[in-house]
């Protein structure tokens, strides 16, 4: 968790920077940027803690967990951006 809103808050000043200067990312580096940048895996973890939900570490580490985790990120993220603009 704490991983989790250190990366959060070094992204959103990254972003920041980006607009400061005119920058636009290429698709692959928006995506990559936007889900450090939004809150849903701090709060996809969140979640998880306030659920009282303990998955053990070979879960967690599994590819295809980190590979759900992504999709979910992805999702909230993209239904965020075209509602956003």
């Amino acid at each position: 968790m704490v991983e989790q809103c250190r990366e959060y808050a070094e992204a959103v000043a990254k972003e920041a920077e980006y607009r400061e200067r005119g920058i636009v990312l290429d698709l692959e580096a928006y995506e990559h940027s936007r889900r450090n940048a939004s809150s849903v895996r701090c709060c996809l973890t969140l979640a998880g803690i306030a659920l009282g939900s303990d998955l053990p570490d070979e879960i967690i580490d599994h590819p295809d967990f980190h590979t759900m985790h992504i999709a979910a990120t992805d999702m909230v993220c993209w239904a965020n951006a075209s509602t956003s603009h």
